[in-house]
């Protein structure tokens, strides 16, 4: 049953609510809207109260709460958190008075309900809660709920969202039995532990002492006793580096119930809670400036005192001192700076060692690089003359073509002959004049492919670099118009200039020296980070020439 002021009853049979009106005698019935998840033979409502907007709340099944809408049916809504797998035991559900619909979850926590924002918050002991396990829960004129486990009491204080805990020396080790509370027309809190009644008096929540400082009574350091009287700064020797404190603060605790803490600033950064003794001992503590600090704080936070501080030095020994270690400081960097000259400068010899020998290695491959050029000379010669030798009998106007694209190569090679690199667009200029030639030579027996976007020609290679490649693959393999030597020449991975040719080798090649592609990728270290690749399997032979 419950009661809306002075003339409204609801009753409830666990299934649905009669409201009456006892002065006019009026009846309606409150139903539960039918729902297949229920069972019909079990209790569905319970816990029925009346909210101070005079709004009609009951608990429900499956961690749900109910409320008398305005069709005189009963709403409700899921309380327990989504995917929870807690049990549901709503052992007290009451309404502050700001309707919000607080909830009691035995063994779980706690929950309250906003019907403004539609919101849901939860509280259990690892907010401060004593116990999960709580039995009533009752709010009070302020809004605090207050809460009962047997000797223990939970007073949550929504405004700070804490918990204020305390204990009933009262039947302390009796658990058979189970605590009820109700809020007084006074605002009081009366609560039942066992057989007694406990009256509280929730506007001595707030109550805090006078404000009073802490007293540092005495410091303790090895060999003699210390009394403070003053707030001079000690100095101890480096020795006396074990210092205990004791203190203490001049209230009642019984009635204002707190903890002392306390703090050295320069060994620690946390505050600490005291011993019953109200004690401190630091041992071995390193030499420098110490301030020791002490405070009183209230259960639950409640309230705090003023801190007490007391100052002192431990003096550091000679060897820690500032012009000792000035000193050592002094003669190690010294040293250091001597070391760093030394190995500056051997350093230096080194590297002019290593650009000597660099210079060194690239005069050589230069050397040999000009060795491959020079061999155009006499070998190339004696071969174009030659063919040029039986052009003038058979067709003078190709003789006189041959002739001048003879004169294009030699010329090419007196301008760029001193030249380490030269563009890719002149570079293929002149091999198609060596082609040429040596397509006058071989006929259909040698067909070169040359495919070289125009984006790609303003890069640079080795001069006569593509005229050597083409030599060497002349040199090496079987040149016939029934099975012609295919160079083909292009672009690959926007870095390289490959030039490949299928294979038909030569079973003896009378010029070779077989130094000449070793020379050539010597020459290519010192014009590109990117390295030659040379590639051989039994269909073709493959080179890749880094771009410059």
């Amino acid at each position: 049953m419950a009661i809306d002021g002075d003339s409204v009853l609801y009753l409830n049979n666990g299934k649905e609510v009669l409201q009456w009106n006892c002065i006019t005698g009026d009846t309606w019935l409150i139903k539960y809207p039918p729902d297949s998840s229920i069972p019909t033979d079990r209790t569905i409502l319970a816990s029925l109260l009346v909210s101070p907007g005079h709004r009609l709340w009951a608990s429900a099944p499956f961690g749900c709460i109910a409320y008398k809408n305005k069709d005189y049916l009963l709403s409700r809504f899921k309380m327990i958190r989504n995917g929870s797998n807690e049990s549901i035991a709503f052992s007290s559900v009451d309404v502050d008075k700001d309707e919000n619909v607080w909830v009691l979850n035995a063994g779980v926590g706690i929950y309250c309900y906003n019907p403004a924002k539609q919101s849901i918050q939860f509280w259990d002991e690892e907010d401060g809660l004593t116990v999960n396990r709580m039995h009533k829960l009752k709010p009070d004129h302020d809004g605090r709920i207050w809460s009962m486990a047997y000797d223990k009491v939970s007073v949550l204080i929504p405004k700070a969202n804490r918990f204020y805990n305390f204990n009933i020396p009262l039947s302390e080790g009796n658990l058979n039995y189970k605590n009820y509370i109700s809020c007084l027309a006074n605002g009081n809190i009366i609560g039942t532990i066992n057989n007694e009644l406990i009256e509280f008096f929730p506007d001595r929540i707030g109550a805090i002492p006078g404000k009073r400082t802490p007293q540092i009574s005495q410091v303790n350091v090895p060999g003699k006793e210390i009394h403070l009287l003053h707030d001079d700064n000690l100095v101890l020797k480096p020795d006396e580096n074990t210092v205990s404190f004791k203190f203490g603060l001049l209230t009642d605790k019984e009635v204002f119930p707190f903890d002392m803490e306390y703090m050295l600033e320069g060994a620690e950064a946390k505050w600490k809670k005291t011993t019953a003794n109200n004690e401190a001992v630091y041992n071995n503590l390193p030499a420098g400036d110490y301030k020791f600090h002490v405070r009183a704080n209230g259960i639950n936070n409640a309230w705090q005192s003023e801190e007490a501080v007391f100052s002192f030095t431990i003096k550091a020994p000679f060897y820690k001192t500032t012009w000792f270690l000035v000193l050592i400081a002094a003669l190690v960097s010294g040293i250091l700076f001597f070391l760093y000259r030394y190995r500056l400068s051997q350093k230096e010899k080194l590297l002019l060692l290593e650009n000597k020998a660099q210079m060194l290695e690239k005069e050589k491959a230069m050397v040999m690089y000009e060795n491959l050029k020079q061999q155009l000379n006499p070998h190339f010669l004696f071969n174009s003359l030659t063919s040029l030798s039986g052009l003038i009998e058979i067709n003078q106007q190709v003789a006189g073509d041959f002739l001048e694209q003879m004169s294009g190569i030699y010329r090419y090679i007196l301008k760029n002959g001193d030249n380490e690199t030269v563009l890719l667009r002149d570079e293929i200029e002149f091999v198609q004049l060596y082609i040429n030639l040596q397509q006058t030579r071989f006929k259909k027996g040698l067909q070169v492919n040359i495919n070289v976007p125009g984006e790609y020609q303003h890069f640079k290679i080795a001069p006569v670099t593509l005229q050597n490649l083409i030599e060497n693959a002349i040199k090496h393999n079987i040149i016939d118009a029934g099975s012609p030597l295919v160079i083909d020449i292009f672009i690959q991975d926007d870095n390289y200039l490959v030039v490949k040719n299928n294979l038909q080798k030569k079973n003896v090649v009378e010029t070779s020296n077989k130094k000449g592609l070793s020379q050539f990728t010597s020459l290519y270290k010192y014009l590109s980070d990117l390295p030659v690749i040379i590639e051989e399997n039994d269909d073709y032979f493959k080179i890749s020439i880094p771009l410059i």
